[in-house]
């Protein structure tokens, strides 16, 4: 919800009225009650990523298609089509103003392509100031001209590509201050005309940190609008693009999408459009890291190979040949795992010969393996999480084929973890409920086969999606296990 626009006109009338004074006194405060605000809902141009009303901020690196995107959007809104996530359109007029592209032989073209109706979107060129030639829009002195072209065609959607081009080089693009006051008006000027103004921003150029601090210039560029967008290169193929939303200030994170450009004929030639690939896993924060090397490529390409020959497999085995093949980092094969739509499973529940395998999320799978004839019950539960001591409640659970399979192991998984028996698995990737820290659970150095048992499962749970904390954890526990099981051989006699 948002704040309706002050009159202050009439707050100032009302004052004149009670004080008899033509004009406020120097100081008056002007205030008002929320009671007498009424409530609005946010108008989504674009649910999730461009708000009207609202500014929003599109950055990302030359050359990745910005401006082609942000025409692809333009198009889509002059014919009021479905956006590429299947979002409801919003038919309306654009405004468009450009510093890089030329108008006749890339704007229109470009507009065309993607199906837009161009006699719907109208360039800002120039502004007048009464003395001399017309010259180039400059903010924040020139908002009003670009107030009144959105008024006279009733525009929805502002274009500003890029942003820094029109503003004044007075303002300090690296103050916080200069940016937040150059950028209020804009803010306000958005409120009063119901358009999103969606500002285009350059990444800097030294790579790594999160998403948030990686535009050019001061972080209160993105800390001032209300949505930001992302394009980024897809990690996995050099010829996609990631569209993600870093910022959402307006509602709950929005999923990423995959896209591609190509050339598309029209009459004089051809331009390049958008092709919308999908939703797509990579999130804001991993897409503006350090660029893989080409041998990081290399060693990933010839991984998903491997992995297409051994799965479906139990895990174990799998891990076994993947490290007889010379891939000793966990997070490629997660990587390797999560692009071919691979999934850990535990097969047999609790029961002696439980174990874990890989298979495909799609049941399209083109090979097979011998367990994956087991009822799905077995083969799509997973462990549940521990429950802390004296909470009844589940953190999180895999959905199981029934609703009374599902309470059944709730309630197992509870008298375990509040009984003073110990676990009869010690598969658990979790460990057991009441595992301290590693300092707790045992006295004494890890031996050579304890360690190597310690380091392979943790690789093991890292590749299944497990976090690097919950893994040494996990193998911690593990390792605990074997030794209260044995204590003569571990503390001669006993602790």
């Amino acid at each position: 919800m948002s704040l309706p626009r002050f009159d202050e006109e009439a707050y100032r009338r009302k004052l004149e009225a009670e004080t008899g004074n033509d004009l406020p006194a120097p100081g008056t405060p002007l205030t008002i009650s929320l009671n007498e605000v009424q409530t609005e809902r946010i108008t989504w141009l674009w649910p999730g990523r461009l708000a009207q009303g609202k500014v929003a901020l599109l950055e990302g690196d030359p050359g990745v298609g910005k401006s082609t995107l942000t025409l692809d959007l333009a198009a889509r809104i002059t014919m009021g089509r479905t956006f590429p996530d299947d979002a409801p359109g919003v038919s309306g007029n654009v405004v468009l103003m450009t510093a890089e592209d030329d108008l006749a032989d890339t704007v229109k073209p470009r507009i065309v392509a993607a199906g837009g109706d161009s006699a719907k979107v109208h360039v800002l060129l120039s502004v007048y100031d009464g003395q001399s030639e017309p010259a180039m829009p400059v903010f924040p002195q020139d908002l009003l001209a670009l107030q009144r072209t959105i008024e006279a065609h009733a525009a929805i959607f502002v274009v500003i590509d890029p942003f820094v081009a029109f503003l004044d080089d007075q303002v300090n693009s690296w103050s916080d201050h200069g940016v937040r006051r150059a950028l209020a008006p804009f803010a306000r000027l958005a409120s009063e005309t119901k358009a999103c103004i969606l500002l285009i921003r350059h990444l800097r150029k030294t790579a790594g940190g999160p998403a948030l601090y990686r535009g050019g210039g001061s972080i209160a560029f993105i800390a001032t609008v209300r949505t930001g967008l992302l394009v980024a290169n897809d990690p996995d193929d050099a010829d996609h693009r990631i569209l993600a939303v870093p910022k959402n200030n307006l509602g709950p994170p929005t999923a990423s999408l995959r896209f591609h450009l190509e050339s598309a004929p029209i009459i004089g030639g051809d331009a390049a459009r958008i092709i919308w690939d999908g939703a797509s896993d990579y999130r804001p924060d991993s897409l503006v890291g350090d660029a893989p090397s080409v041998e990081d490529r290399d060693q990933l390409e010839d991984l998903t190979a491997l992995l297409k020959d051994l799965v479906p497999c139990k895990a174990d085995e799998g891990l076994k040949a993947v490290r007889h093949a010379g891939y000793s980092d966990p997070h490629a094969l997660q990587k390797a795992k999560t692009q071919l739509g691979i999934k850990s499973v535990k097969v047999g529940g609790r029961e002696e010969g439980a174990h874990w395998e890989w298979v495909y999320k799609s049941k399209s799978s083109h090979s097979s393996y011998s367990s994956n004839d087991a009822p799905e019950d077995s083969r799509e539960q997973t462990t549940l999480p521990r429950i802390k001591e004296y909470d009844l409640g589940l953190e999180e659970c895999t959905a199981y084929s029934s609703k009374d399979a599902e309470n059944a192991a709730k309630a197992e998984e509870y008298e375990e973890c509040h009984s003073d028996k110990p676990r009869e698995s010690k598969s658990d990737p979790l460990g057991p409920a009441d595992a301290g820290p590693p300092s707790d659970r045992f006295a004494g150095p890890l031996s050579p086969d304890e360690f190597e048992a310690w380091t392979e499962r943790v690789s093991i749970l890292l590749a299944d999606g497990f976090s690097e904390s919950e893994a040494e954890d996990a193998a911690w526990a593990e390792v605990s296990e074997r030794r209260a099981a044995d204590p003569e051989t571990y503390y001669g006699g006993g602790p």
